[in-house]
């Protein structure tokens, strides 16, 4: 103002405020001083602002351990956004899936947006890199032959076996398939190995003999050259040597 004459803050009046730091209605007081008296009171707004703050997505492997939560916030005043009283949860729960994380927030200076984030979970995988599988080649013996994965499974992970168990000989595939929970872990692929069952060798000499002329001749029997007939089925075999006439 240019008027010489217009009162002089802090020397005809003074101005003071109540109410002034949080949204809501404020008061001004102007007080005449010195040569001037009377007192003016005017009312005034402050109003809100608008506050985002947004919970982070976050996620975690099963079975570990969960990441801290964190916020993303945006409109806070001055030093408000210094550790403010803001408070996340996930929804709870540790098996494979997606989780809602929810945030809160009060404060009556602020239109507040809450925006919730994600939790997900993932499936782990299991430590199979000791596991092997081999086939092998044995010699029919009548009993049975097997195969058997090497290593020690992880915690939570059995095997059964598929056309594994045979006694005769020929080459048979075997399937070991796993069993564990699929729901929060990855795939186990199914291994295969070759079991081989080789036919035995025999070799059946029949023994020299000899007969006079015009009498009755009966074969010298035989003997078992190269292997051996296992015991249990020697009756079966029905062997018999005879004369070529």
């Amino acid at each position: 103002n240019n008027d010489s004459n217009a009162p002089i803050t802090g020397s005809d009046y003074i101005i003071s405020y109540s109410n002034n730091t949080n949204a809501g209605t404020a008061v001004v007081t102007i007080t005449g001083i010195s040569n001037y008296t009377g007192t003016k009171v005017i009312n005034f707004t402050i109003n809100r602002i608008n506050l985002t703050i947004t919970a982070d997505d976050k996620t975690k492997v099963y079975g570990t351990s969960d990441p801290a939560l964190t916020y993303t916030a945006s409109g806070f005043v001055g030093t408000d956004g210094n550790n403010p009283s803001i408070t996340l949860e996930r929804e709870t729960g540790e098996n494979v899936g997606t989780y809602d994380i929810t945030v809160s927030y009060s404060n009556d200076n602020y239109i507040i947006s809450l925006v919730p984030g994600t939790f997900e979970i993932t499936k782990a995988t299991h430590n199979m890199n000791d596991i092997t599988f081999s086939g092998k080649t044995t010699e029919y013996n009548g009993e049975v032959h097997s195969l058997a994965i090497s290593g020690v499974l992880p915690s939570g992970v059995t095997v059964t076996y598929e056309n594994n168990d045979h006694i005769n000989a020929g080459s048979y595939t075997v399937t070991a398939k796993f069993i564990y929970d699929t729901d929060n872990y990855n795939t186990i692929a199914n291994m295969t190995a070759t079991l081989v069952i080789t036919a035995r060798n025999i070799t059946l000499t029949a023994n020299n003999s000899s007969a006079i002329y015009g009498k009755e001749y009966n074969a010298n029997g035989y003997t078992v050259s190269v292997g051996e007939i296992l015991a249990n089925e020697l009756d079966s075999w029905n062997i018999k040597a005879v004369v070529d006439t």
